[in-house]
Protein backbone atom coordinates (compact mmCIF):
# COMPACT_ATOMS: atom_id res chain seq x y z
CA UNK A 1 0.00 0.00 0.00
CA UNK A 2 1.53 3.39 -0.94
CA UNK A 3 2.82 5.28 2.07
CA UNK A 4 0.62 8.36 1.71
CA UNK A 5 -2.53 6.30 1.17
CA UNK A 6 -1.62 4.04 4.07
CA UNK A 7 -1.24 7.09 6.29
CA UNK A 8 -4.57 8.54 5.24
CA UNK A 9 -6.34 5.19 5.42
CA UNK A 10 -5.52 4.78 9.10
CA UNK A 11 -6.22 8.43 9.80
CA UNK A 12 -9.25 10.29 11.08
CA UNK A 13 -12.08 8.68 9.10
CA UNK A 14 -10.64 5.18 9.68
CA UNK A 15 -9.45 5.51 13.27
CA UNK A 16 -11.07 2.21 14.21
CA UNK A 17 -8.18 0.51 12.37
CA UNK A 18 -5.72 1.89 14.91
CA UNK A 19 -3.95 -0.82 16.88
CA UNK A 20 -3.90 -0.58 20.68
CA UNK A 21 -1.12 -1.18 23.17
CA UNK A 22 -1.11 -3.15 26.44
CA UNK A 23 -0.76 -1.14 29.64
CA UNK A 24 2.48 -1.52 31.59
CA UNK A 25 3.27 -0.57 35.20
CA UNK A 26 5.60 2.43 34.85
CA UNK A 27 5.93 3.20 38.56
CA UNK A 28 9.45 4.42 39.27
CA UNK A 29 10.12 5.30 35.62
CA UNK A 30 10.90 8.89 34.58
CA UNK A 31 9.96 10.55 31.27
CA UNK A 32 10.48 13.91 29.59
CA UNK A 33 7.92 14.77 26.89
CA UNK A 34 8.45 17.94 24.86
CA UNK A 35 5.36 19.80 23.70
CA UNK A 36 3.45 18.20 26.55
CA UNK A 37 0.81 20.89 27.05
CA UNK A 38 -1.33 20.02 24.02
CA UNK A 39 -1.95 17.53 21.24
CA UNK A 40 0.08 14.34 21.10
CA UNK A 41 2.38 15.48 23.90
CA UNK A 42 -0.46 16.06 26.34
CA UNK A 43 -2.08 12.74 25.47
CA UNK A 44 1.26 10.93 25.87
CA UNK A 45 1.86 12.64 29.23
CA UNK A 46 -1.59 11.61 30.39
CA UNK A 47 -1.15 8.01 29.22
CA UNK A 48 2.21 7.57 30.95
CA UNK A 49 0.94 9.28 34.10
CA UNK A 50 -1.96 6.83 34.27
CA UNK A 51 0.61 4.02 34.29
CA UNK A 52 2.45 5.58 37.24
CA UNK A 53 5.32 7.25 35.38
CA UNK A 54 7.04 10.36 36.76
CA UNK A 55 6.48 12.80 33.88
CA UNK A 56 8.28 16.06 33.12
CA UNK A 57 6.30 18.15 30.65
CA UNK A 58 8.63 20.15 28.44
CA UNK A 59 6.92 23.45 27.66
CA UNK A 60 7.60 27.06 26.69
CA UNK A 61 4.60 28.49 28.55
CA UNK A 62 4.96 27.78 32.27
CA UNK A 63 1.47 28.93 33.27
CA UNK A 64 -0.17 26.76 30.61
CA UNK A 65 2.02 23.83 31.60
CA UNK A 66 1.16 24.19 35.30
CA UNK A 67 -2.54 24.08 34.42
CA UNK A 68 -1.98 20.88 32.42
CA UNK A 69 0.02 19.39 35.30
CA UNK A 70 -2.90 19.97 37.68
CA UNK A 71 -5.34 18.53 35.16
CA UNK A 72 -3.29 15.36 34.77
CA UNK A 73 -2.77 15.00 38.52
CA UNK A 74 -6.52 15.25 39.13
CA UNK A 75 -7.38 12.77 36.39
CA UNK A 76 -4.74 10.17 37.25
CA UNK A 77 -4.06 10.59 40.95
CA UNK A 78 -0.36 10.68 40.08
CA UNK A 79 1.39 13.57 41.84
CA UNK A 80 4.74 12.99 40.11
CA UNK A 81 4.05 15.39 37.23
CA UNK A 82 6.35 18.40 36.78
CA UNK A 83 7.09 21.22 34.36
CA UNK A 84 10.43 21.48 32.57
CA UNK A 85 10.61 24.90 30.97
CA UNK A 86 12.34 25.17 27.60
CA UNK A 87 12.14 27.38 24.53
CA UNK A 88 12.88 25.20 21.53
CA UNK A 89 13.64 28.26 19.39
CA UNK A 90 16.51 29.08 21.77
CA UNK A 91 19.37 26.57 22.08
CA UNK A 92 20.62 28.15 25.31
CA UNK A 93 17.20 27.51 26.85
CA UNK A 94 17.40 23.86 25.80
CA UNK A 95 20.79 23.52 27.50
CA UNK A 96 19.43 25.15 30.63
CA UNK A 97 16.49 22.71 30.67
CA UNK A 98 18.84 19.73 30.33
CA UNK A 99 20.98 21.04 33.18
CA UNK A 100 17.90 21.61 35.33
CA UNK A 101 16.82 18.02 34.87
CA UNK A 102 20.30 16.61 35.49
CA UNK A 103 20.58 18.61 38.70
CA UNK A 104 17.69 16.58 40.12
CA UNK A 105 19.83 13.44 40.22
CA UNK A 106 17.21 11.31 38.44
CA UNK A 107 17.73 8.57 35.89
CA UNK A 108 15.84 9.24 32.65
CA UNK A 109 13.97 6.26 31.21
CA UNK A 110 12.07 7.94 28.37
CA UNK A 111 12.87 11.00 26.28
CA UNK A 112 9.99 11.71 23.90
CA UNK A 113 10.98 14.36 21.35
CA UNK A 114 7.43 15.25 20.41
CA UNK A 115 7.05 19.03 20.00
CA UNK A 116 6.75 20.47 16.52
CA UNK A 117 4.48 21.27 13.62
CA UNK A 118 4.30 22.36 10.01
CA UNK A 119 4.34 25.91 8.73
CA UNK A 120 6.44 27.74 11.32
CA UNK A 121 8.26 30.51 9.47
CA UNK A 122 10.96 32.98 10.33
CA UNK A 123 14.41 32.51 11.78
CA UNK A 124 15.54 31.86 15.35
CA UNK A 125 18.09 33.89 17.32
CA UNK A 126 20.49 30.99 16.71
CA UNK A 127 20.28 31.54 12.95
CA UNK A 128 18.19 28.57 11.86
CA UNK A 129 14.87 28.32 10.06
CA UNK A 130 12.32 28.11 12.87
CA UNK A 131 10.70 24.78 11.93
CA UNK A 132 14.12 23.15 11.55
CA UNK A 133 15.23 24.22 15.01
CA UNK A 134 11.94 23.69 16.86
CA UNK A 135 11.02 20.38 15.23
CA UNK A 136 14.47 18.86 15.15
CA UNK A 137 17.70 20.65 16.05
CA UNK A 138 16.74 21.56 19.63
CA UNK A 139 15.64 17.97 20.18
CA UNK A 140 18.98 16.75 18.86
CA UNK A 141 20.77 19.00 21.36
CA UNK A 142 18.46 17.97 24.20
CA UNK A 143 19.15 14.31 23.47
CA UNK A 144 22.91 14.81 23.33
CA UNK A 145 22.91 16.64 26.65
CA UNK A 146 20.78 14.01 28.38
CA UNK A 147 22.73 10.96 27.18
CA UNK A 148 24.60 10.66 30.51
CA UNK A 149 21.31 10.00 32.37
CA UNK A 150 19.70 7.88 29.64
CA UNK A 151 21.57 4.62 30.23
CA UNK A 152 19.18 1.75 29.31
CA UNK A 153 16.56 4.36 28.46
CA UNK A 154 14.51 5.01 25.33
CA UNK A 155 14.44 7.95 22.91
CA UNK A 156 11.30 8.39 20.81
CA UNK A 157 11.46 10.84 17.91
CA UNK A 158 7.99 11.73 16.67
CA UNK A 159 8.52 11.99 12.92
CA UNK A 160 5.97 11.57 10.08
CA UNK A 161 5.48 9.90 6.71
CA UNK A 162 6.48 13.28 5.24
CA UNK A 163 10.13 12.36 5.85
CA UNK A 164 9.81 10.11 2.80
CA UNK A 165 9.24 13.12 0.52
CA UNK A 166 12.90 14.16 0.53
CA UNK A 167 15.72 12.70 -1.56
CA UNK A 168 18.35 14.82 0.18
CA UNK A 169 18.76 17.35 2.99
CA UNK A 170 19.33 20.89 1.75
CA UNK A 171 21.71 22.28 4.37
CA UNK A 172 21.38 25.78 2.93
CA UNK A 173 17.60 25.77 3.39
CA UNK A 174 17.85 25.16 7.14
CA UNK A 175 19.34 28.65 7.52
CA UNK A 176 16.96 30.45 5.16
CA UNK A 177 14.52 33.00 6.56
CA UNK A 178 10.86 32.48 5.64
CA UNK A 179 9.96 36.15 5.97
CA UNK A 180 6.27 35.65 5.23
CA UNK A 181 5.89 32.73 7.62
CA UNK A 182 4.09 29.99 5.70
CA UNK A 183 5.14 29.85 2.08
CA UNK A 184 5.98 27.49 -0.73
CA UNK A 185 8.92 26.06 1.25
CA UNK A 186 6.81 25.03 4.25
CA UNK A 187 6.43 21.40 3.17
CA UNK A 188 10.12 21.09 2.29
CA UNK A 189 11.12 22.56 5.64
CA UNK A 190 8.78 20.19 7.43
CA UNK A 191 10.00 17.15 5.50
CA UNK A 192 13.62 18.11 6.23
CA UNK A 193 12.93 18.09 9.96
CA UNK A 194 11.11 14.77 9.89
CA UNK A 195 13.86 13.12 7.84
CA UNK A 196 16.46 14.39 10.31
CA UNK A 197 14.48 12.82 13.16
CA UNK A 198 14.54 9.41 11.50
CA UNK A 199 18.25 9.75 10.66
CA UNK A 200 18.84 10.76 14.28
CA UNK A 201 17.09 7.59 15.43
CA UNK A 202 19.28 5.41 13.24
CA UNK A 203 22.53 7.12 14.31
CA UNK A 204 21.65 6.87 18.00
CA UNK A 205 21.23 3.12 17.60
CA UNK A 206 24.70 2.89 16.08
CA UNK A 207 26.49 5.06 18.62
CA UNK A 208 24.77 4.07 21.85
CA UNK A 209 24.07 0.38 22.36
CA UNK A 210 22.83 1.09 25.88
CA UNK A 211 19.94 3.21 24.57
CA UNK A 212 16.96 2.15 22.45
CA UNK A 213 15.86 4.72 19.88
CA UNK A 214 12.70 4.75 17.79
CA UNK A 215 10.89 7.07 15.38
CA UNK A 216 7.27 6.98 14.30
CA UNK A 217 4.46 8.47 12.27
CA UNK A 218 1.45 9.49 14.40
CA UNK A 219 -1.13 10.33 11.68
CA UNK A 220 -2.44 13.46 13.40
CA UNK A 221 -3.02 17.10 12.46
CA UNK A 222 0.27 19.03 12.24
CA UNK A 223 -1.20 21.58 9.85
CA UNK A 224 -2.48 24.11 12.38
CA UNK A 225 0.07 26.72 11.21
CA UNK A 226 -0.56 26.18 7.50
CA UNK A 227 -2.84 28.41 5.48
CA UNK A 228 -6.51 27.36 5.37
CA UNK A 229 -6.79 25.59 1.95
CA UNK A 230 -4.15 22.99 2.85
CA UNK A 231 -5.28 22.67 6.47
CA UNK A 232 -8.92 22.19 5.51
CA UNK A 233 -8.03 19.65 2.85
CA UNK A 234 -5.76 17.50 5.04
CA UNK A 235 -7.30 17.67 8.52
CA UNK A 236 -10.19 15.21 7.88
CA UNK A 237 -7.65 12.48 7.09
CA UNK A 238 -5.91 12.58 10.47
CA UNK A 239 -6.87 10.56 13.50
CA UNK A 240 -7.64 11.93 16.96
CA UNK A 241 -4.83 13.11 19.22
CA UNK A 242 -5.56 10.28 21.66
CA UNK A 243 -5.36 7.58 18.98
CA UNK A 244 -2.48 9.38 17.29
CA UNK A 245 -0.38 9.17 20.44
CA UNK A 246 -0.75 5.38 20.67
CA UNK A 247 2.36 4.58 18.66
CA UNK A 248 4.73 6.86 20.55
CA UNK A 249 3.39 5.69 23.92
CA UNK A 250 3.77 2.06 22.81
CA UNK A 251 7.38 2.75 21.79
CA UNK A 252 8.01 4.18 25.25
CA UNK A 253 6.65 1.18 27.19
CA UNK A 254 6.48 -2.00 25.09
CA UNK A 255 8.65 -4.80 26.60
CA UNK A 256 8.84 -6.54 23.20
CA UNK A 257 10.82 -3.61 21.78
CA UNK A 258 13.59 -3.80 24.35
CA UNK A 259 16.07 -5.29 21.87
CA UNK A 260 14.98 -3.23 18.86
CA UNK A 261 16.56 0.11 18.08
CA UNK A 262 17.00 2.53 15.20
CA UNK A 263 13.75 1.63 13.45
CA UNK A 264 10.75 3.59 12.17
CA UNK A 265 7.18 2.62 13.16
CA UNK A 266 3.65 3.26 12.04
CA UNK A 267 0.42 2.14 13.75
CA UNK A 268 2.28 0.01 16.32
CA UNK A 269 4.31 -1.88 13.73
CA UNK A 270 7.70 -1.52 12.08
CA UNK A 271 7.49 0.38 8.80
CA UNK A 272 9.84 1.14 5.90
CA UNK A 273 11.64 4.49 6.23
CA UNK A 274 13.07 6.75 3.55
CA UNK A 275 15.86 4.82 1.73
CA UNK A 276 18.31 7.54 2.80
CA UNK A 277 18.15 6.10 6.31
CA UNK A 278 19.98 3.03 5.00
CA UNK A 279 22.71 5.09 3.33
CA UNK A 280 25.50 5.24 5.90
CA UNK A 281 27.19 8.18 4.21
CA UNK A 282 23.98 10.22 4.58
CA UNK A 283 23.52 9.13 8.19
CA UNK A 284 27.09 10.15 9.02
CA UNK A 285 26.85 13.48 7.18
CA UNK A 286 23.61 14.33 8.96
CA UNK A 287 25.13 13.60 12.37
CA UNK A 288 28.30 15.59 11.72
CA UNK A 289 26.27 18.59 10.51
CA UNK A 290 23.94 18.43 13.51
CA UNK A 291 26.87 18.28 15.93
CA UNK A 292 28.46 21.22 14.14
CA UNK A 293 25.27 23.28 14.45
CA UNK A 294 24.96 22.75 18.22
CA UNK A 295 28.68 22.56 19.11
CA UNK A 296 28.72 25.76 21.22
CA UNK A 297 26.06 24.27 23.52
CA UNK A 298 27.46 20.77 24.02
CA UNK A 299 29.02 19.75 27.31
CA UNK A 300 32.77 19.69 26.96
Amino acid sequence: MPDLFKSLFTGGMYSFFQRKYTLVDMTGKVAIITGGTSGLGKQSSLALAKMGCHVFIGARNKDKALAVVQEIKQETGNDNIEVLEMQLDDLSSVKQAANTFKSKGLHLDILMNNAGGCGAGGKTKDGFQTAFQVNYLSHFLLTELLLPVLNNGRVINVSAWGHKLQNKIDWNRVRQDDEDGVNERALDNYADTKLCQVLHTRKLSQLHKNINSYSCHPATDVWRNVYAPIKNMMTPFFTSEKDGSNCQVWLAIAPELKNESGEYYFNLAKDTPNPLVNDQAVVDEYYEKSREFVAPFLDQ
